[in-house]
């Protein structure tokens, strides 16, 4: 949710040269202030407001509309945006992998199997970085100051690195094609779509022609044994 006039914010071009319209925003609204000086430019003031609900800065929660999707879907509505843009292959992937399994169930009339999985769903969204969840103006929460984070919030930590996709399957594993670094011991998990989560360790790191390596190297492909019911062009992250 941007709080500043989302595809026109002035305030990344003004204080950091960045074009948000572009995706290239710096997110000013999401950086933590002290009183009235900016911590990234000390020295220099920022002007703030008061109403009736105290003080407090631009940093919303991040909107999710998982809990309300059945009164969303009930609309009619033929189409869902899901936010993507300079986001990883991996985020994409399990965010539209995690509504379209939810809406599937709910026009297939399984409400109660989509309010069953909910917590699942919210688990498996909450695994990327992000600044707690909110349905704001959607859910009527806009005005409640719970959905915004009044200290500042960079986010939770990111558990959702992504480590690179599945290139080729075998009867005893899967050829990885590395983004980024595995080592011996490393857990990873296969992602791939119909909510498949498979987790293993990666005791030895494997070569394809059965050789080891030390290091399993962005840009390089490794092998995991194992039997795993991901196919090719599944996502691997960080266990």
């Amino acid at each position: 949710v941007c709080v500043a006039w989302s595809g026109r914010c002035f305030l990344s071009l003004y204080w950091a040269d960045r074009d948000p319209r572009v995706g290239a925003c710096a997110q000013g609204c999401r950086w933590p202030y002290r009183e009235l000086e900016d911590r990234r430019r000390p020295g220099e003031a920022n002007g703030i407001e008061e109403d009736d609900r105290g003080t407090y800065f631009f940093d919303a929660k991040d909107l999710c509309t998982l809990p309300i999707l059945p009164e969303l879907l009930d609309t009619g509505v033929r189409a869902l945006k899901i936010e993507g843009r300079t986001r990883s292959a991996l985020y994409v992937g399990a965010v539209v992998d995690v509504y379209k399994d939810a809406a599937r169930r709910i026009a297939g009339g399984d409400l109660a199997g989509f309010r069953a999985r909910e917590a699942a769903y919210l688990e498996e969204l909450a695994r990327p970085t992000n600044r707690g969840f909110s349905t704001h103006f959607l859910g009527g929460e806009a005005h409640d100051l719970s959905s915004y984070n009044a200290a500042g919030s960079y986010g939770e930590k990111n558990r959702n690195t992504f480590l690179g996709k599945v290139t080729a399957t075998r009867p005893d594993g899967v050829v990885v094609r590395l983004k980024n670094a595995v080592r011996p011991g490393d857990r990873i998990e296969l992602r791939d779509a119909g909510l498949v989560c498979e987790g293993v360790s990666v005791d030895v790191i494997l070569r394809p022609d059965g050789t080891r390596a030390e290091l399993g190297r962005s840009g390089e492909e490794i092998f995991v044994p194992g039997s795993f019911a991901a196919g090719i062009g599944a996502l691997v992250r960080v266990g």
